[in-house]
């Protein structure tokens, strides 16, 4: 039974890894394949990441990892450049008047999780919300436009 369970868990992961588009390399390999401004980024900005998964997708780059118990994740362009930056945020960080509206406008949903959205200068709030079956993404682009990214 123990050596059939290992065969079918690695013929499943084999078929996950095959059927995937995301090409995901050891941390330590980064140089080999993305960008180097983009490895340089995601270092600088956020030193102690943990589990630093990387994915390439096309002409782009991904960063994923965990950084202050916070899921981030980092898109860059081929030559390395950051494009979208999201952070994981708890309802207590959102903007008080922002984090009403949602509140009160979506009171049959209920919130799964918050990113912070940064896309050029500006910075969003991106809500995922469960009402039922049907989960719903609503936006808002927060009041300041400085960013507090990582770096």
């Amino acid at each position: 039974m123990n050596k059939l369970y290992k065969v079918v868990f690695a013929a499943v992961g084999l078929t996950v890894i095959l059927s995937s588009e995301i090409i995901a390399r050891p941390k330590d390999k980064l140089k080999d394949y993305a960008p180097v401004l983009a490895v340089q980024s995601v270092q600088l900005g956020f030193p102690n990441a943990d589990n630093i998964f990387w994915n390439a997708k096309g002409s782009k780059y991904q960063a994923d990892f965990i950084y202050n118990n916070k899921n981030c994740s980092m898109l860059f362009n081929k030559k390395g450049e950051l494009m979208v930056q999201k952070v994981e945020m708890k309802e207590s960080e959102v903007n008080e008047e922002i984090m009403s509206m949602v509140k009160e406008k979506y009171t049959n949903y209920k919130i799964i999780s918050i990113m912070e959205d940064w896309k050029g200068k500006h910075g969003y709030y991106e809500f995922h919300l469960l009402r039922g079956n049907e989960i719903k993404t609503v936006t808002y682009r927060k009041p300041s436009v400085s960013c507090v990214c990582g770096f």
